[in-house]
């Protein structure tokens, strides 16, 4: 948390100082398109996310953006793990995380507003630019599944796909009763509902600003904000704020 901090306001201040050197110069006034188009995506520290922004250009140097997006959370204790045994439905046993509950995916609507901190070029050049804003968020839980070993009378085994509950909790937290993750389809409709909202800072480098195809790198911090603790480990401490460093790839098209 303390690194996070420190990139916060290192970025706040190359923004201020880049800002005020943006005030006192020109920009080229040429503005050839007035809205924008993009997809992209890319990692965070604890996860993943793809997004598609819709954006008003008012200026040559300040774009309106509206965006959707999907992302999913992991926490910061999650440790795939295997055991040498083989499955006894086949093949070798898969990867799965010990004490998890939960996945933890969210939806998002927001708004940001590029501002850019160097004039847009013609000629391929990149320019670079401040990018801030907010999300309402719509958070997913959906319960992590493992294939469970349950053997009969006789020894014969069977494999039963099942969530974490009092009942079979000491079945599931022992890693020799479990024959991997019962796989992405299950638990989608048992999806809880956990509203939030996010907020956002980050840098853009931006190649042909003034060019109709879009593509960009953006970089930054970005915070989500939940009234409730998200219950994604057993064990493990869990939080209703996630904040993460992000690294994104833009494409698109200007008009």
């Amino acid at each position: 948390m303390k690194d996070l901090v420190l990139f916060y306001f290192f970025l706040m201040l190359i923004t201020s100082s880049t800002t005020a050197q943006w005030n006192r110069s020109e920009f080229n006034e040429i503005q050839p398109f007035n809205n924008e188009l993009s997809i992209g995506g890319g990692v965070h520290t604890t996860g993943w996310d793809v997004n598609i922004s819709y954006g008003f250009i008012k200026h040559n140097s300040r774009t309106l953006q509206f965006t959707a997006s999907f992302s999913e959370i992991k926490h910061i204790k999650e440790k795939e793990q295997t055991y040498e045994t083989l499955s006894i439905i086949g093949g070798a046993t898969k990867a799965f995380i010990y004490g998890k509950r939960n996945n933890f995916y969210i939806g998002k609507l927001g708004y940001s507003e590029k501002i850019y901190l160097s004039g847009k070029d013609d000629g391929g050049m990149f320019s670079l630019a401040w990018v801030y804003g907010g999300n309402v968020n719509f958070g997913l839980l959906k319960p992590y599944y493992l294939n469970l070993i349950y053997r009969n009378s006789g020894g014969q085994p069977t494999i039963r796909a099942e969530k974490f509950n009092e009942d079979n909790a000491q079945k599931f937290l022992t890693p020799q009763e479990v024959d991997g993750p019962a796989g992405p389809s299950y638990g989608w409709g048992e999806l809880l509902i956990e509203p939030g909202f996010s907020l956002k800072s980050a840098l853009l480098i931006d190649w042909g600003g003034n060019n109709s195809f879009m593509k960009d790198i953006e970089v930054g911090l970005n915070a989500d904000f939940f009234f409730n603790d998200i219950s994604l480990m057993i064990f493990n401490q869990n939080y209703p704020i996630f904040v993460n460093l992000y690294i994104h790839r833009h494409l698109g098209n200007r008009w």
